[in-house]
């Protein structure tokens, strides 16, 4: 098995209420809105299979931010891919 070069991808979260309106949340964990729950799940159809730029099988780690909300949307996001 040849090595290749490891490559770091940063997906950001989809729309909250905050975020619509130019407001920045920091540590406040806000749920997605529709629209951003949407983004979410066309980001992992995007990003994410055998023929897309993430490759499941050539995955080592995924890190997750935010408890309450980056790992639903992840989870949404793998759903919507190949991942899971």
């Amino acid at each position: 098995m040849s090595q290749t070069t490891p490559r770091l991808f940063l997906v950001r979260h989809g729309e909250t209420t905050w975020s619509l309106s130019g407001r920045h949340t920091s540590t406040t964990d806000l749920p997605l809105t529709p629209a951003g729950e949407a983004r979410v799940r066309a980001t992992g159809r995007a990003l994410v299979g055998e023929d897309r730029l993430i490759v499941p099988a050539k995955l080592a780690h995924i890190f997750v931010g935010i408890p309450d909300t980056s790992p639903p949307a992840t989870a949404r996001a793998a759903r919507s891919s190949s991942l899971v």
